[in-house]
């Protein structure tokens, strides 16, 4: 630009015919020259409106969210404002909506005050928004704004180029998830389409046992049925030890097992100390039977007003070999293991209301039981490894053993297994019938 203002160029201004770097150019010399904005005329007022502009701008810069003042929207509403600040008004508005709800309120409050008066006169009509748009266009706040808009869209574009390895792994994930669960539902599905296939074959066997098998040699067991033909071969089960075959042999076609165990059952009268009644409380556990851990807990019913209990454990010359501290519960496991294949007799002593207790005592049967000795316990525990889902093996091995409360708990699942089958309901009340001789 030459070094004052041409007549062109200030009617170009005046008229903002100008391009926009023309207009913002040309407003950078009216601000140092004097003399072009005297023939500009108005001097005072560009003065004051760049003055204006330039504190409107920097407000923009500090702070993009702030609102109009009072005294703006009232001479904005009264039409008092000058272009500058009318442009700068209503491109406010447009884009707040809490500044525009007020100026709505101060326009509606200046019409209810002009009906009162009985004025006609109305406010000029509001530039269209497409002419307002190109007038701002070409002021330099226009340029700023723009210039605000393209960090922000560049801010923007980087956040989402930063997070977007993020967001795959959240997408991978999720549909990781989504698999997941559909393979679970698919498992479970299976898995009930297994149950009730094996259901469906239980009830095959079952039948099938019913109608061909002969009851008193055939019992459903670890999901076969096993069967003892007239010539003593077991079918359905495959032994692994010579001490198995004639285990389900005998209970199958015997409906018992013989333990190898004796003197397990108690002699009246023997045990020393105490007179009476013989049982005041019953002694539960191990009574009459063999135990394969040489620490073996003792279990008894409480005395009902017992504040305290100690038991006290005799070998077969009636030596005590354990006594217990002073108990609260009705159960003590002893702290040293007892010897193995030897037979244990055993009583507990209650006190109640000051006063000692023993059961069980003469004329009460003694409560004996053996612990097994070294190779029977190894052999238990090879069958127990090998047939860990046959209750009719396991039942069997320990009756024979003499683990009656072991092969107790067999026979009541064995008999689960086979509600209707005599050989079961037998099987258990035959090692019942052993605890009680």
């Amino acid at each position: 630009m030459s070094e004052h203002l041409s007549s062109q160029q200030i009617e170009g201004y005046c008229g903002r015919t100008m391009s926009s770097a023309e207009l913002f150019e040309a407003s950078d010399h009216l601000a140092g020259c004097t003399s072009c904005r005297q023939l500009v005329g108005e001097s005072e007022q560009i003065d004051a409106r760049f003055s204006s502009l330039r504190a409107q701008l920097r407000s923009e810069v500090v702070s993009s969210s702030a609102h109009l003042l009072y005294e703006q929207l009232a001479s904005y509403v009264d039409g008092a404002s000058d272009e500058v600040e009318t442009e700068i008004v209503s491109s406010h508005l447009e884009v707040c909506s809490m500044c525009e709800a007020e100026a709505q309120d101060l326009r509606a409050f200046k019409a209810e005050r002009l009906s009162y008066s009985g004025s006609r006169n109305v406010r000029a009509a509001k530039p269209p928004l497409r002419k307002l748009f190109d007038r701002f266009r070409q002021r330099p706040l226009y340029r700023i704004a723009l210039n605000f808009g393209g960090v922000a869209a560049a801010l923007l574009l980087i956040v989402w180029g930063a997070t977007l390895p993020l967001r795959n792994q959240v997408a991978e994930l999720r549909t990781r998830l989504d698999e997941a669960q559909q393979r679970n539902d698919d498992l479970q599905k299976q898995a009930l389409a297994v149950e009730d296939l094996q259901a469906q074959l239980r009830d095959l066997q079952q039948s099938q046992l019913e109608s061909s098998a002969p009851l008193d040699r055939a019992l459903y067991d670890a999901g076969r049925i096993v069967v003892v033909d007239k010539q003593g071969n077991v079918t359905g089960i495959e032994p692994t030890t010579t001490q198995v075959q004639p285990a389900i042999v005998a209970a199958l076609t015997n409906n018992h097992v013989t333990p190898e165990l004796s003197g397990l059952h108690g002699r009246a009268g023997v045990l020393l100390g105490g007179s009476g009644e013989g049982v005041s409380f019953a002694l539960v556990t191990p009574v009459g039977t063999g135990v394969e851990t040489d620490r073996p807990t003792f279990r008894w019913r409480a005395l009902p007003g017992a504040t305290s209990y100690v038991v006290n454990v005799y070998d077969s010359k009636l030596q005590n070999v354990a006594t217990s501290s002073i108990e609260s519960l009705p159960e003590w496991t002893p702290a040293s293991p007892l010897k193995r294949g030897e037979v244990y007799t055993w009583q507990v002593t209650a006190t109640k209301a000051g006063q000692e207790i023993t059961s069980p005592v003469p004329p009460a049967p003694e409560a004996r039981f053996k612990v097994l000795d070294q190779s029977k316990m190894q052999e238990v525990s090879h069958i127990r490894n090998s047939y860990p889902e046959s209750h009719l093996v396991l039942g069997s091995v320990y009756s024979k053993a003499g683990l009656l409360d072991d092969a107790e708990r067999e026979f009541k699942a064995l008999l689960s297994a086979n509600p209707h089958s005599a050989v079961a309901q037998k099987l258990l009340q035959n090692v019942r019938s052993l605890r009680q001789k």
